[in-house]
């Protein structure tokens, strides 16, 4: 069991390692595990682009994304790196969570519509 601040790495297609501060009395143990399953639709990530101010035309135009060999507009990584918010905010460890900071490697693109979990896998914790 673990308490205070610690360091988490996580296994999916998005590989990010995270750093988080845990409230009073939160505790986690190696092995802990959530995810969330979501697929972006074309409006939220016209959304996202302009309050990003990403104005990268794969992300909006089926034409612009087959040009540099994608199958269809992609979801920002931004965008799609998000939903660890929720898995932390909500699931691991849940409400009380503060995210601290976040080493990200994009593996594949998502492709606007289709559904890739987010899963999380709690495999290292450090004391500071």
């Amino acid at each position: 069991m673990w308490n205070g601040i610690i360091r988490r790495t996580y296994a999916s297609t998005r590989t990010p390692r995270t750093t988080l501060r845990l409230t009073q009395g939160r505790r986690l143990t190696i092995g802990d595990h959530a995810s969330i399953h979501k697929s972006f639709t074309r409006e939220e990530v016209s959304e996202f682009c302009k309050m990003s101010m990403d104005g990268n035309s794969i992300h909006q135009s089926q034409e612009s994304a087959q040009s540099q060999g994608l199958e269809d507009t992609i979801v920002p990584g931004f965008l799609s790196s998000s939903l660890i918010a929720g898995v932390i905010g909500t699931k691991l460890p849940g409400e009380g969570s503060l995210y601290a900071s976040q080493y990200i490697e994009y593996k594949s693109p998502l492709l606007v519509g289709k559904q890739k979990p987010s899963r999380h896998l709690l495999n290292q914790a450090v004391h500071e």
